[in-house]
């Protein structure tokens, strides 16, 4: 187990190092469960972690809301560019002035993309919300430390994003709720979401964005389990990924890395946008366990979320 957690360091080193050079000084998070630092605790919906085992490995050993045993990434990286020691959810009613000026999570476990569908059904944060929450904070910055330390903030922050894959799983492949959508199709709706998403942080002052590929989804537990239960096999049985929703994955991958390609030279030099790969980690991880000290990874595949040291490097101009 430590030898994985600490391949999950090393590989997440790299939007570390380029937050450093671009003189980050907040991380501000949006999207999912992957993000989500508590902000489901106070809703009424069944995802939440404030609970066990979430948190086993948390200071304190605390179930903050969190769905990992212990830090998000966007905590490592707040901690390892001496930040902060985590980063807290935005409705936790503890969050000071001063926790917004060095960043805050919005992010809320079960959102995505498809604003109509996905976080209706169950009862969470839209990202549409999200920003809501976030300019309202941009506010509160502004009234309790000044215009000028609130836009440092902004400027120099580390905006992170996860989001997609709930509008997958759930609206093409568990319900299915998209059904007027090809797969291909639906892909395409939610790279527009996500790409009127980005220039809208843009337009309120991000300039330093990096967002997390989709995951091999057909690898999530759920899925899997879901899938047996379809094709009347017990849950149980044969614990395989499933590779057409992989190859889904892949293919919404090419399409995100195309529009954060495309995003900068559209916004200008100033803005920096980074496309964290998590695809190929977690399935070297599922393929070699033993490499990373695991028995199983199927069934702790979350724990690889992690950045890529030559995409970032390339996005933020390291050398």
């Amino acid at each position: 187990m430590r030898t994985a957690v600490h391949l999950l360091l090393l590989s997440i080193a790299a939007v570390q190092v380029a937050a450093a050079a671009a003189n980050i000084t907040a991380v501000f998070a949006f999207g999912d469960s992957i993000l989500d630092a508590g902000n489901n605790n106070g809703l009424l919906t069944i995802a939440q972690a404030n609970h066990a085992p979430y948190g086993i490995n948390f200071p304190g050993r605390a179930a903050t809301g969190r769905f990992s045993d212990g830090k998000l990434t966007s905590d490592i990286i707040a901690s390892e560019l001496g930040i902060k020691a985590a980063v807290p959810a935005y409705l936790d009613p503890a969050v000071t002035d001063g926790d917004l000026l060095t960043g805050v999570s919005f992010a809320s476990a079960g959102s995505g993309l498809d604003a109509a569908v996905t976080p209706r059904v169950g009862n969470v944060v839209s990202l549409e919300k999200q920003m809501e929450y976030f300019q309202t904070a941009a506010a509160r910055m502004r009234r309790s430390a000044g215009e000028a330390a609130a836009n440092r903030s902004i400027e120099n922050g580390l905006f992170l994003i996860s989001a997609g894959s709930n509008d997958m799983m759930i609206n093409k492949y568990i319900l299915p709720l998209r059904l007027n959508f090809s797969v291909s199709q639906y892909q395409d709706f939610l790279i527009q979401k996500m790409d009127a998403f980005i220039r809208e942080l843009y337009s309120v002052g991000a300039r330093r964005v990096a967002v997390l590929g989709m995951p091999p989804l057909g690898c999530v537990p759920l899925i899997i389990t879901w899938e047996k239960i379809k094709h009347f096999h017990l849950p149980g049985s044969d614990r395989t990924c499933v590779d057409a929703y992989n190859s889904d994955s892949e293919a919404f991958n090419l399409k995100l890395r195309q529009l954060l390609s495309d995003l900068p030279p559209s916004l200008g030099s100033a803005v920096k946008v980074a496309y964290v790969e998590t695809y190929a980690p977690a399935m070297d991880m599922i393929n070699r366990p033993a490499a990373y000290g695991f028995e199983d990874t199927v069934w702790m595949l979350w724990i690889w979320y992690s950045g890529n040291r030559e995409s970032v490097h390339k996005e933020f101009d390291i050398v």
